[in-house]
């Protein structure tokens, strides 16, 4: 593994913990290496996504948060893609009666808000309604 160059550092500690992330050279070219430190002495060092590490910046605060706490879900949302996986038990939403789910009353389009739902495609108590009924739960 070579390193191409330095991408970011932040030499200004948050609670003793700093971070230098690094671009690679072929074939690592489409990682990253990240270097944390704490109290100056190297603490963590790993491969990450190259087109991700300016979240490792962004959410440096939650990523010590985590080391603080003994976890690592700082690091969590510095890789989240931005999708969540709905659990089983999770309560599922049914699509409003009047616009079907789609925000909007026409166009499929949710640049006007559907007046039913206001625009969230979702019947207030979670069951498929028709618009009548839409109208009465309000």
């Amino acid at each position: 593994m070579t390193i191409k160059q330095e991408a970011f550092s932040r030499s200004e500690p948050d609670r003793g913990f700093t971070v230098k992330a690094f671009y690679l050279c072929e074939p690592n070219n489409g990682d990253a290496l990240i270097e944390v430190y704490r109290e100056g002495e190297p603490y963590r060092r790993f491969l990450f996504p190259a087109y991700k590490i300016w979240n490792i910046a962004a959410h440096f605060s939650d990523i010590v948060d985590g080391e603080i706490a003994g976890d690592f879900s700082g690091y969590d949302l510095a890789g989240w893609t931005g999708f969540s996986v709905i659990s089983a038990n999770e309560k599922k939403l049914k699509p409003c009666g009047k616009c079907k789910g789609v925000g909007a009353p026409w166009n499929n389009s949710a640049s006007v808000p559907c007046d039913d739902c206001g625009g969230t495609g979702t019947s207030p108590n979670g069951r498929q309604t028709t618009a009548g009924e839409h109208r009465r739960e309000r």
